[in-house]
């Protein structure tokens, strides 16, 4: 009777951990960009970027998720 209640519980850990984990990954973007300014290497998934390639990152998210409310 208790298994599932710590699966769930399990399964909410995981998710508050990953999202930590996005969090810090961001703040030390943001953190790079504002001492860069504000820009970021460019790192492709598909293929390696080119040497010396970066990407301006924007003054507001609100560029980036138009929608988000």
């Amino acid at each position: 009777m208790l298994l599932p209640a710590l699966s769930r519980a399990r399964g909410k850990a995981k998710a508050i951990h990953c999202v930590g984990n996005i969090h810090q990954i961001s703040l030390a973007l943001v953190l790079y960009a504002d001492a860069s300014a504000d820009q970021i290497p460019l790192v492709g998934l598909d293929k390696p970027s080119p040497p010396g390639a970066w990407y301006r990152m924007p003054r507001s998210l609100s560029t980036v998720f138009p929608n988000d409310q």
